[in-house]
């Protein structure tokens, strides 16, 4: 702890201290799951993005076999 929170806290008894430190945790606790959430949405919004660029990809090569094979001569 911070010096002057230290000093701050000393003057609380162990209940207190113990009440302190357990709202301490708990708020470290909360703000890493709000980090976590976070760093999971911009990772699906990656996936996304990606999903998207396949897709499109996939679409393409589709395509252009389509026109590869109707440019080839026919055998009738």
């Amino acid at each position: 702890m911070a010096n002057g929170l230290m000093s701050a806290v000393s003057q609380y008894s162990q209940p207190e201290r113990i009440a302190l430190s357990a709202g301490q945790a708990l708020v470290s606790w909360a703000e890493r799951q709000a980090e976590l959430r976070a760093a999971g949405r911009t990772a699906a919004a990656a996936r996304r993005v990606r999903r998207e660029e396949l897709s499109q990809y996939a679409f393409e090569q589709r395509e252009a076999a389509i026109l590869k094979g109707l440019q080839q001569p026919r055998p009738w």
